[in-house]
């Protein structure tokens, strides 16, 4: 009895210092595993946050300098170069985060992302210099050093060691993945184990994995509000969300962000991300939909810009044109300005006037040329200086813009058509200060300001010109002037050479007959 006794209780002892031993060994694996959770997600928000800052590197960066660049090479004009100085700004906080994220890894990520950094610096310094030969009108230059593609090879290069960095991260977060299923599956094994030595050990193998599941739940839901505050936020509340709904909103906010920049890459500016709506819009301002949301917004609007700089550039380009084909008439010229303003501008009529002196040298302003509905109209009509909106607006020299036409103006102040027209604007041709004439533009459709900037420059243009035509008629005129008096001088000179000569003559003779008169005395 004693013997067996001893036995069993040798036995207990054993069991007991075994069960004591797993469920160490359970605490331990359970508290390995919650790290390794913590790190998988952590390994996972790192991941996406170093992609981020490559996408944005690239895009905002490279790309940005070379939307500036070539703005500023086709317009020369300053404002072109915003993304430019952006892209220059913002560079180095992207690589600093970039950096900061990187020296976490090993030595091999941090020497790639090294790699990226110096021919990064090195192609700034040389988007400078690019910068500077386009402001020193050294297009063929520019030109020369565009087909050497500099920023392709750093495409290459960026790809490259980006691509190295990325597969680290991804390697990593595959690890913790696995980590979390070996230390899962040797949970179970020990729970399993536990079972068998006995029910207490099982009730309390139950209550860790009720605790651990609460832990991970805790996990999942500081997951969701991290996927909230930087990814996308609902604006739902988190009772109630399981983990499968965590796990697939994180995964839809990542494909749907993914799906975002690729559609703005391609240059769809319509894109929109779906689940935003005007009762959450204010909760995702700084987070990523939102700043994904802000990005397309500034490259819709450099994108109309552009588009419109390239409107107005072609334009001036087109009239350029018309003017070198028709600066040696006036009148002419007059004619096919109005008719390509009136057709640029889709509008509807336009007349051009020009201030000129009357007799008493009195300046006035005359309806020289005037284009509506597509046919040319020949009308005759003087205003004087000061005289309606024309000639207020010659005193004035700014630009005047009216989009709410009263129905009597058209009779009353321009004269241009019967169609009561919807937007009118009035521009003066003005050079050096110098109103060299106005031109008048009705349109069924507002004039919005960019045209009225692009009436303006073509109204320096027109007026340069018009100053150039009337001093080369007036130079013409007086050099003709000129040259009659100059002959008709000639003509005075010879005549009075000839009477000279005749005078002469009669003197020699009046002489002979003195001389001839006083020899026969």
């Amino acid at each position: 009895m004693k013997i067996a006794e001893l036995i069993k209780r040798n036995i207990i002892n054993v069991a007991g210092g075994g069960m004591a031993f797993l469920i160490i060994v359970n605490v331990i694996l359970i508290i390995y595993n919650s790290q390794i959770i913590e790190r998988a997600a952590s390994t996972t928000l790192k991941n996406e946050r170093v992609k981020n800052l490559f996408d944005v590197l690239w895009s905002d960066g490279i790309r940005n300098i070379d939307l500036g660049l070539r703005g500023y090479v086709v317009t020369k004009d300053e404002k072109m170069l915003f993304p430019f100085k952006e892209a220059t700004l913002m560079y180095k906080v992207h690589m600093d985060s970039l950096q900061k994220e990187v020296n976490e890894l090993g030595e091999a990520d941090v020497k790639a992302l090294n790699t990226i950094r110096e021919n990064y610096d090195k192609y700034m310094v040389y988007a400078d210099s690019l910068l500077v030969i386009v402001k020193n009108d050294s297009i063929e230059e520019f030109k020369a050093e565009l087909k050497k593609d500099k920023g392709y090879d750093l495409w290459v290069l960026f790809d490259k060691n980006s691509a190295i960095i990325k597969q680290h991260l991804q390697l990593l977060d595959h690890q913790a993945q696995d980590d979390y299923q070996l230390a899962n599956t040797r949970i179970i094994m020990l729970q399993v184990l536990l079972a068998i030595l006995g029910l207490p050990t099982i009730a309390f193998m139950v209550l860790q994995i009720r605790k651990d599941r609460e832990k991970r739940s805790k996990l999942f839901v500081k997951l969701e509000q991290n996927n909230r505050e930087y990814l996308f936020n609902p604006g739902t509340s988190l009772d109630g969300v399981d983990e499968d709904l965590m796990i697939n909103n994180s995964i839809g906010n990542l494909k749907n962000a993914a799906r975002f920049v690729s559609q703005i890459s391609k240059g769809n500016y319509e894109i929109d991300w779906e689940q935003i709506s005007d009762a959450n819009r204010s909760l995702n301002e700084t987070n990523l939909a939102g700043e994904l949301i802000q990005m397309r917004e500034k490259m819709k609007k450099l994108k109309a810009e552009d588009e419109r700089r390239i409107w107005a550039a072609n334009g001036l380009a087109e009239l350029s044109e018309v003017i070198r084909n028709h600066q040696n008439d006036l009148k002419r010229l007059c004619d096919e300005v109005i008719v390509f303003m009136v057709k640029y501008l889709n509008a509807v009529q336009g007349g051009l006037f020009l201030v000129k002196d009357d007799e008493e040298d009195e300046k006035f302003i005359e309806l020289t040329s005037c284009y509506a509905f597509n046919r040319k109209k020949f009308l005759q009509k003087r205003i004087d200086i000061g005289e309606g909106i024309v000639g207020q607006i010659y005193l004035e020299k700014e630009s005047w813009v009216l989009n709410e036409v009263p129905d009597n103006y058209i009779s009353i102040a321009s004269g241009l058509g019967e169609k009561k027209p919807n937007s009118l604007v009035v521009v003066p041709l003005k050079y050096n200060d110098t109103v060299e004439g106005l031109v008048e533009i009705a349109s069924f459709e507002t004039i919005e300001p960019y045209k009225i900037q692009f009436l303006e420059k073509v109204g320096d243009i027109v007026a340069s010109t018009l100053q150039s035509v009337t001093i080369n008629d007036k130079t013409k005129s007086l050099l003709d002037q000129f040259k009659k008096q100059t002959e008709l001088l000639k003509a005075r000179e010879e005549e009075l050479q000839q009477n000279m000569e005749e005078m002469q003559a009669t003197q020699e003779a009046v002489r002979r007959s003195e001389k001839e008169l006083g020899s026969e005395i």
